[in-house]
């Protein structure tokens, strides 16, 4: 199920923190624990959360806010 609109402000920052907790040998570049690290299994199960693109998204930009 999702329950993430795409283009909302909790599924942008969640790839933004998945951008910036990546995986970079085995430590987080961000914050220095292992990889994956909390916060980057967190903004993963966010943005696996956020519904796949749909045409009805296009149609009404009221739909990605």
């Amino acid at each position: 199920m999702y329950i993430v609109r795409p283009g909302s402000v909790l599924a942008r920052t969640a790839a933004e923190m998945l951008d910036r907790h990546a995986d970079a040998g085995g430590t987080c570049p961000a914050c220095g624990h292992a990889a994956p690290c909390p916060p980057a299994d967190t903004a993963r199960a966010v943005t696996d959360a956020v519904e796949p693109h749909h045409p009805r998204h296009a149609l009404d930009p009221a739909l990605t806010l």
